[in-house]
């Protein structure tokens, strides 16, 4: 082991179970799922030609911290391993209890470490766990089909991943966590997945299909329209999204929830708030919202 004293370049590779404190989970289904992450990571590292022996790694309760020989070349973590990562654990998935399923998210990063007697430090490790829990890229995974996430820092995908086969797979996503406010690659990999983890299951990601109260309220946009008119008209808000889909805003104008990409091609405000009275009938439902922190009511439509 190098002296702490010493710092040592080194490539950092984490991983980290999505959804591992759900509490669909009980403690022996970690224990499963700790044991199931373990054999899942050493058999795709070994098909990968790196053995999980012959690299020092800490264990982080829903993840592991591993850290690659010198010796092992930067361009199997991005060319082989995912693949690898992904095969194993769809064969694990498939043959496990709902709650004992992995998706796994990793970070990848390089940069001087050093070793004490607990193990290692040093700003690059604190950077590549910061990847992951980058709120894009885990937002991102818990949309995407398959049981990988792949996050890369801005020098590992300049120096390795560019150079490799497969750069266009990645995209740019930004990194703001605690003190670090960074631009980073992730990729998604591994196709149709035969499950999905019980955290990200157990909560709609995305807004609902078409249905009758939810798009096609022409009349009600009329109406909409007509108040504005008026001399004196109170404030509204109308947001139409091109295609099957509708959000919030909260007073600073941020989405509150997901909405559906789109452009947004109107919106209407006048002078002082009040509240719109439309018969029972036609009232909006999941199109419409009160905001909790000031109580206006913002109606959210598309006309279909």
């Amino acid at each position: 082991m190098p002296s702490p004293r010493t710092a040592v370049h080194r490539t950092i590779l984490v991983v980290d179970v999505e959804g591992f404190g759900s509490p669909t989970r009980t403690d022996r289904d970690r224990v499963a799922v700790r044991s199931g992450l373990y054999r899942v990571l050493t058999e795709a590292l070994a098909t990968a030609s790196v053995a999980l022996a012959d690299c020092d790694h800490q264990n982080c309760g829903d993840g592991v911290l591993v850290i690659i020989p010198p010796a092992v070349p930067k361009s199997v973590l991005v060319e082989s391993l995912p693949g690898r990562l992904t095969a194993e654990l769809h064969a694990y998935n498939e043959t496990g209890e709902p709650a004992r399923r992995i998706r796994l998210r990793m970070a990848l990063h390089a940069g001087e470490v050093r070793y004490d007697d607990h193990g290692v430090v040093g700003t690059a490790i604190n950077h590549a766990f910061r990847l992951l829990d980058a709120a894009a890229f885990k937002a991102a995974f818990a949309r995407s089909a398959g049981p990988l996430g792949v996050i890369a820092s801005s020098w590992f995908f300049d120096e390795v991943v560019r150079h490799s086969d497969i750069p266009a797979e990645y995209r740019r996503v930004r990194v703001t966590v605690k003190e670090t406010d960074t631009t980073a690659w992730m990729c998604l990999p591994g196709g149709t997945p035969t499950v999905r983890s019980p955290a990200s299951a157990s909560a709609p990601r995305q807004l609902p299909p078409a249905g009758r109260h939810f798009v096609g309220r022409v009349d009600e946009l009329v109406r909409l329209g007509a108040v504005l008119d008026q001399h004196d008209a109170p404030t509204v808000v109308i947001t139409a999204i091109a295609g099957n889909g509708g959000h919030r805003e909260d007073d600073t104008g941020d989405p509150v929830g997901q909405r559906r990409p789109g452009p947004v091609p109107g919106r209407a405000a006048a002078r002082r708030p009040a509240r719109l009275r439309l018969p029972s009938t036609t009232r909006p439902r999941a199109g419409a919202a009160r905001v909790p922190r000031s109580g206006r009511r913002r109606a959210v439509s598309d006309p279909g």
